[in-house]
């Protein structure tokens, strides 16, 4: 077995076999993009890998893959008065197979006129009723299933396909492109680290086929994760990643660190990108930051324009629109929740899914070029710096993969000045008991065991859950405080 401990310093062999394991992960990985998976993965200072994955993308997959960039390069903007071209063909195909829109939807209905009577999906429609929303003629052998954060107190298992996921990598080309950063994969390459910073998470090497064999490695910056924490610098050196991508949470724990590398772009997902947070990052890398909209359940919808003019709506088959409290559309430039339906996940279409965020709709030029409609005041889900008293990080994500083990519909945590926490839980069942001194150990793991920790059998302080914008996480801390030296 070949030990690459230097990616500049490999000699590998005339020929390499893939074994048969790895191309089932896979299929497509020739004898370049095996060597490039290897120099990952047996890298000397490489993390303590956990996990086993490949992008699963065959050649029937790539071939959808290239259509869709032809596809999109060649798509029109939505128009701010009416419903988009592809919908009602999307729609009356997939009525048949998915039994939620056949309730959402009556056969005799006229999709131009009624639209808005179309009742809407929300987060618990995904939690408690998904299988309605699965197509009944759904290939189940290619399902990959991802874990939501339940940062509105819902944790989600979400069903995805290898080729959405692959099409939002040409969605990750494309915005790549707008900062002026050209995509030229090689085997020969790292395209992507994936940064987080978390007490529990997958770790893993890859190779993308839709991006010819370059490398890909999600690593976790918990010191547990590496065998020595000062071999996270020597990857990040080795590796020479083209990007990153993460949440502000990892970008910040790369501040906090003084962990650097030479990358030409940093992507942010999952949680609002703070600005303060984004100068320091382009300031100490000195590379665009670029901001991304985006969620589990949905994949991509936006990114943030080059100069500032809001979060331009990125997929062409995803219709975004901005609703009122009672699902009323609202006309260009209010403010309501944004909702959305289309998509490319063909395990999971959605139809007037209401994302739990909130913002205004454009449809005006925008000065960088991009043609088309940006959502502006976008409120996403602002990061929540929980913390243990010696100043380490306590990622929410950790807190909701822990409390999903429990019998629980909803959970609300929060964190006081005096590092105390208040953990509010609605069980499933009305009436149903919870061991409370069993969740607050649990939490005391996480947390450290100087931290107090509440219990309260309640949603939020006053029993009540009705807020559409609820976060599941407050926090009295705020970036600053995570972001000095360690101890």
């Amino acid at each position: 077995m070949i030990i690459y401990d230097d990616f500049n310093r490999i000699s590998p062999p005339q020929e390499t076999r893939v074994p048969e394991d790895r191309r089932r992960r896979n299929p497509l990985i020739h004898a370049a993009g095996f060597r490039n998976f290897m120099r990952l993965k047996q890298h000397r200072h490489a993390p303590k890998w956990n996990f086993e994955t490949g992008d699963r993308i065959n050649q029937d997959d790539l071939e959808e893959y290239l259509r869709f960039g032809q596809e999109f390069a060649s798509a029109k903007p939505t128009s701010a008065d009416q419903l988009p071209d592809w919908i009602r063909p999307w729609l009356w195909n997939l009525r048949p197979r998915v039994r939620a829109f056949q309730q959402q939807v009556p056969e005799d209905f006229n999709l131009e006129q009624e639209w808005e009577r179309i009742p809407t999906l929300g987060r618990e429609d995904l939690q408690v009723r998904i299988h309605g929303l699965v197509p009944l003629d759904a290939d189940l052998s290619r399902l990959i299933v991802y874990d939501t954060s339940g940062s509105t107190g819902h944790a989600v298992a979400v069903p995805h396909h290898p080729v959405d996921l692959a099409k939002s990598m040409r969605l990750m080309e494309y915005v790549l492109a707008r900062f002026g950063v050209a995509s030229a994969f090689s085997p020969e390459m790292t395209a992507c680290l994936n940064v987080s910073i978390q007490a529990d998470t997958v770790v893993y090497p890859n190779i993308f086929s839709v991006w010819n064999q370059a490398g890909f490695a999600k690593i976790n910056l918990d010191p547990d994760c590496w065998r020595d924490p000062a071999h996270a610098q020597f990857y990040l050196d080795d590796t020479a990643p083209a990007f990153l991508t993460g949440d502000p949470l990892g970008f910040a724990e790369m501040l906090r660190r003084g962990l650097r590398c030479k990358t030409y772009a940093l992507m942010s997902t999952a949680m609002a990108m703070p600005e303060t947070l984004r100068n320091r990052l382009e300031e100490v890398f000195q590379c665009p930051v670029i901001d991304w909209y985006a969620a589990t359940e949905t994949g991509p919808i936006a990114y943030a324009c080059p100069l500032n003019q809001g979060f331009h709506i990125l997929p062409r088959d995803l219709f975004v629109e901005i609703l009122d409290p009672a699902a009323k559309r609202l006309p260009p430039g209010e403010y309501g929740e944004i909702t959305v339906s289309g998509g490319r996940n063909p395990f999971l279409p959605l139809l007037r899914y209401r994302t739990g965020d909130h913002g205004r709709l454009t449809h005006g030029p925008c000065p960088c070029g991009d043609p088309m409609p940006r959502l502006i005041d976008l409120r996403g889900r602002p990061p929540v710096i929980f913390l243990r008293p010696d100043g380490t990080l306590v990622n929410p994500v950790d807190v909701g993969r822990l409390l999903r083990n429990e019998p629980i519909a909803r959970h609300h945590v929060a964190q006081h000045a005096d590092h105390s926490v208040d953990v509010h839980l609605q069980p499933i069942a009305a009436g149903q008991t919870l061991d409370d001194e069993r969740i607050r150990r649990k939490l005391m793991l996480l947390f450290g065991e100087k931290t107090p920790i509440r219990i309260h059998f309640s949603m939020v302080p006053n029993g009540k859950y009705s807020s559409a914008d609820f976060t599941a996480y407050r926090s009295e801390f705020i970036l600053d405080d995570f972001l000095r030296p360690p101890r």
